[in-house]
């Protein structure tokens, strides 16, 4: 047990606390294939109840912030995209109802492209044996949103087509990748595609509208 004056190694810290959030997301998705009796129920409720009442007790705001703005010096790195946001309720690994999405970059000369890499349970889903739409389409916005932010013309999301070419199957590893296909001023236009089992089973397209440094909207508005 650590003694209460030992110094605090806070990378510790965050690593015992994303383990249990790793542990939460185990539990929500084990949670919708409990059986339905009266007694387990009571026997679940009687640790869940005692767990809530630890959570009351001790909240506050969040212990890091939304958005986790330090990058690595150089390009960014497949640590910074996954540190990116660590409570996005897509890949933050400190939100429990993230699958989480597992982000990487591959440079070539044509360009970046930003993969992520997700296994999709039962927890997600929508049409029998396949992920939900909502989800994919979630998914999308994050991976499109992050790749723009590689490529150096971060912004908001103006709109965000998916084409569900076929359904995508639950507890299959899945491959999103993402890319920057036009620029235009100050839009952005980005597309992805899914695969599952080395097959295409969505593609996406969206406009991004690209951030104006405050120093430049300051000078525009004058």
């Amino acid at each position: 047990m650590t003694d209460a004056s030992s110094p605090r190694d806070p990378v510790a810290e965050k690593e015992a606390f994303a383990s249990y959030i790793n542990e939460l997301r185990e539990i929500l998705a084990l949670s919708i294939v409990q059986p339905i009796s009266a007694s387990h129920i009571r026997m679940l409720r009687s640790h869940s109840d005692a767990l809530l009442t630890q959570l009351r007790q001790h909240r506050q705001k969040r212990a890091l912030p939304l958005y986790n703005v330090k990058k690595s010096d150089g390009p960014f790195t497949d640590k910074d995209c996954n540190e990116l946001q660590p409570y996005s309720p897509v890949a933050g690994n400190l939100n429990p109802i993230a699958p989480p999405l597992l982000f990487r970059i591959e440079r070539d000369a044509e360009g970046e492209r930003v993969y992520g890499d997700v296994t999709l349970g039962t927890l997600y889903e929508g049409p029998p044996g396949a992920v939900h739409g909502a989800v994919l389409s979630a998914i999308y916005d994050q991976l499109l949103a992050t790749a723009n932010v590689v490529s150096g013309t971060a912004g908001p999301t103006a709109w965000l087509k998916v084409n569900f070419t076929k359904p995508t199957p639950l507890n299959a590893p899945l491959t999103f990748v993402a890319w920057k296909a036009e620029q235009d001023g100050r839009k952005i236009t980005m597309r992805g595609e899914c695969f599952a089992n080395g097959e295409l089973v969505t593609d996406c397209e969206a406009l991004f509208i690209q951030f104006i440094p405050k120093g430049v909207a300051d000078a525009i508005k004058r």
